[in-house]
């Protein structure tokens, strides 16, 4: 067998596994995107992303590309704000247009991510120099083991972190290879396309691109005019694609910044263990660090601290050799952990001032500042805050560290301990971190097989909204509070009949007025074709029932009111509120942050 086929058989086994894998957990009908589980699944990130891809699909074509009217009218909304994976969603609708057949693309980019998971992880293994077939299983098992790999199946679009280990490769082989012209433009073009998949991960890939393109500069320094055509060509692509695509339409900002960051314990500290299931506990101290959840596990982090202690004496020449390599990688690790740092429940330094850092906690009265020293620190927290909320998840930017960790790792041990031990040492290192990440597998598997009845039926909703124009979920998304995870269900059913809607769980935007937007209920009117829905709490009832009309126009149901002009036609033609609806309040959307699946959460 030649070197050429013995590769591509490695890389085909680690897809294989990959898929074999996603199987199982998902079974194969949710892969191929039918079933049961699609018809309501009751994750508020799914049933965001399966709505706003239905309206896109339904919509005309506009600019920016991914601009729909039929969520949020008449301004509309970019759909790269709602996750739905744009390079797919843009394919699936030129398929519907020229066919008329929809398609749900997120089952089959499930079974791509766990396909590419270990191969890719493998190119990123090869690239250090890795070679043999018990070396090539090893990593796809350690990759599809990844503990927050697999906690990520509730947030598809999160799960395209291929793309980050073929980036990782790339750079290496542009370095060890001294291939940096062709390197940098696969890193070029994939940097770019990642751009139409989520813009998180395209951070990160764009990140290692830039330590290529820096390496590139400071080693073939006869080169720099090629250097800085590749940067001119990347940032005028940038520019252009977020235009094209609409990130900027309608661009607003965020909080969170330091609320959703990495423990520093996290990577470490076994979390959810299947050797260790005394440690269950995620390890969160503000209540929002599942964003950052970062667990190698138990066989990745033996691996590592093995490879330290081969290369104790090298790890400064490897410092020095990689050195933009490694310093992106301690930025990435320092934006993870924010600048809110945390030890398990222990703040090392006083919390910023800002939304992002006071998002779950209560603070004591603000001391009087004089109006020019206000203005003056606003525009400065601005200028410092305003961006880093754009990524204000920024626990999840650790994935890049904990990637590079491993294949450390795992090549580390290969190269200095190439003989029969050292195999080993790798396939006990992955039964190891393959056992650790069980009880992950089984939460997943027992969440996809058999989620949770939604707190409301799809009958008679999809049929309620289908016999209405438009829909408005009340309170905003910003004002809902825990029932925030409600509306992306009441847009869900409204997106079976394209009906237009007036709410969305927006990842960004403008943010809602909310004392004003409880005011102004007194003064609502209803259109005559608009279905509205009051979630109470938070609405008081008294609100409610001062609105005008809403005696007759609103009847009440086990999470608030619904409101319509249409009740007699409804009444007539038999749809209307059923037992369920009238009865106690159902089980609420998974929401991480509750610690839902098993994860409890400590520090909260």
């Amino acid at each position: 067998m030649n070197e050429t086929l013995r590769v591509r058989l490695q890389y085909a086994l680690s897809a294989l596994i990959g898929l074999a894998l996603a199987a199982v957990l998902f079974t194969p009908s949710v892969l191929l995107g039918t079933g049961p589980f699609w018809d309501a699944p009751n994750y508020p990130d799914m049933l965001q992303h399966l709505s706003a891809a239905r309206y896109f699909l339904h919509d005309s074509w506009r600019f920016p590309v991914f601009l729909t009217r039929l969520i949020m009218p008449p301004d509309g909304v970019s759909v790269v704000f709602l996750d739905v994976n744009p390079l797919l969603a843009f394919l699936a609708k030129v398929w519907f247009k020229l066919t008329g057949f929809t398609v749900n693309y997120f089952g089959p980019w499930i079974a791509i991510c766990y396909a590419l998971q270990g191969a890719a992880f493998l190119y990123l293994c090869r690239s250090l120099g890795l070679r043999g077939w018990v070396p090539a299983v090893v990593c796809a098992v350690i990759a599809l083991s990844v503990p927050e790999f697999l906690y990520r199946y509730f947030h598809l679009n999160l799960l395209g972190q291929f793309l980050i280990t073929v980036q990782l490769g790339f750079y290496f082989r542009a370095v060890r290879g001294e291939r940096y012209r062709a390197m940098s433009w696969w890193a070029l073009a994939l940097a770019l396309t990642t751009i139409l998949i989520h813009f998180y991960t395209f951070a990160m890939v764009a990140g290692i691109y830039a330590a290529l393109l820096a390496e590139y500069a400071f080693r073939a320094r006869g080169e720099i005019r090629t250097v800085l055509t590749h940067g001119a060509i990347f940032a005028v692509g940038t520019a252009v694609l977020l235009v094209a695509s609409g990130y900027l339409h309608g661009a607003g900002g965020s909080t969170g910044f330091g609320y959703f960051s990495m423990n520093i314990l996290s990577p470490f500290v076994p979390q959810d263990s299947g050797v260790l299931p005394f440690m269950h506990d995620m390890i969160d101290g503000t209540g929002g660090q599942y964003e950052g959840f970062n667990y190698l596990g138990l066989g990745i982090l033996a691996l590592f601290v093995i490879a330290l202690a081969l290369y104790r004496r090298d790890l400064k020449a490897l410092a020095l050799r990689y050195r933009f390599l490694l310093l992106t990688m301690l930025a990435f690790a320092a934006f993870a952990i924010s600048f809110n740092p945390m030890i398990g429940d222990i703040a090392l330094l006083h919390p910023f001032g800002h939304p992002a850092s006071t998002a779950a906690t209560s603070s004591p009265a603000p001391v009087p500042i004089p109006a020019g020293a206000a203005s003056t620190g606003q525009k400065l927290h601005d200028l410092i805050f305003y961006p880093l909320q754009q990524f204000r998840s920024s626990g999840r930017f650790f994935w890049p560290v904990g990637y590079l960790m491993a294949a450390f790792g795992i090549v580390g041990v290969w190269r200095r301990m190439p003989g029969p031990t050292g195999l080993a040492i790798l396939a006990i290192a992955a039964l190891l971190q393959f056992i650790d990440a069980g009880p992950l597998r089984h939460e997943m598997s027992a969440a996809i097989r058999a989620p949770a009845a939604t707190p409301v039926g799809a009958d008679p909703w999809v049929k309620l909204i289908a016999a209405h124009r438009e829909i408005t979920v009340l309170p905003s998304m910003d004002c809902a509070d825990a029932q925030s995870p409600l509306i992306p269900l009441f847009v869900f059913y409204a997106s079976e009949s394209i009906t237009p809607t007036h709410s969305a769980k927006l990842s960004r935007g403008p943010k809602a007025d909310c004392p004003a937007e409880f005011r102004g209920l007194n003064a609502r009117q209803q259109s005559p074709d608009e279905i509205v829905v009051l979630l109470s709490p938070p609405i008081p009832e008294a609100t409610i029932q001062a609105m005008p009309d809403a005696a007759q126009l609103c009847r009440k149901f086990s999470l608030g009111y619904v409101c319509s002009r249409k009740w007699p036609e409804l009444d007539a033609s038999g749809i209307g509120l059923g037992p369920r609806d009238l009865g106690p309040l159902g089980p609420m959307p998974y929401n991480p942050a509750e610690g839902a699946a098993g994860h409890r959460v400590q520090g909260r």
